[in-house]
């Protein structure tokens, strides 16, 4: 149906806005963030915004039934608290991540192994990227130029920010680029 390119696991942008790619449409600063009644943006990161739009296009495109995605969700969050989430609501897209990663998988649109070459790959990323430097795939494939080294964790790496427009300050740059989650 697509190939593992076209449908890669995040980090990588797969996300388009009509003729505008997801990059063009962030470096637009005069979007204003989606927010909730509270006056509180719907995503605590850009990761979230890409996986639920993610999750969206693969229920519009059929890829996956609305029944289906409401069932691997949910069995999702149930794994979750069984393990001890404490589900408060903070940790709902990294449940999102693993159901589409799931339905990813078992639809085909990448190999379990795909996957975790992937995610091996951005943990030399971030390993062997320059201080100061937007994190990209190039870098897993350089040795790294620190004079110093990083603790490289065995467990997956958590989702990160694949576009992002803010400064941890919180002010607006229309700047493109990776960074933690």
């Amino acid at each position: 149906m697509t190939s593992d390119l076209l449908f890669a696991p995040l980090p990588m942008p797969i996300v388009t806005t009509g003729d505008v790619g997801l990059a063009e449409f962030c470096q637009d600063t005069t979007v204003t963030p989606l927010l909730r009644d509270e006056g509180q943006p719907a995503f605590n990161d850009s990761w979230e915004a890409e996986a639920f739009t993610i999750g969206k296009i693969l229920v519009a495109n059929g890829v996956v039934t609305p029944r289906e995605w409401f069932d691997v969700i949910s069995d999702e969050i149930r794994k979750a608290v069984a393990a001890g989430d404490p589900d408060r609501g903070d940790t709902y897209y990294q449940h999102w991540m693993n159901a589409l990663e799931r339905i990813c998988i078992e639809k085909g649109l990448f190999s379990a192994d795909t996957l975790a070459e992937n995610r091996r790959l951005w943990g030399l990323a971030v390993k062997n990227t320059p201080h100061g430097h937007p994190i990209e795939f190039k870098y897993a494939f350089v040795e790294g130029e620190h004079a110093h080294e990083h603790e490289v964790a065995n467990a997956a790496p958590e989702p990160m920010a694949v576009f992002s427009t803010d400064d941890p300050d919180g002010t607006s740059t229309g700047r493109v680029g990776l960074g933690n989650a």
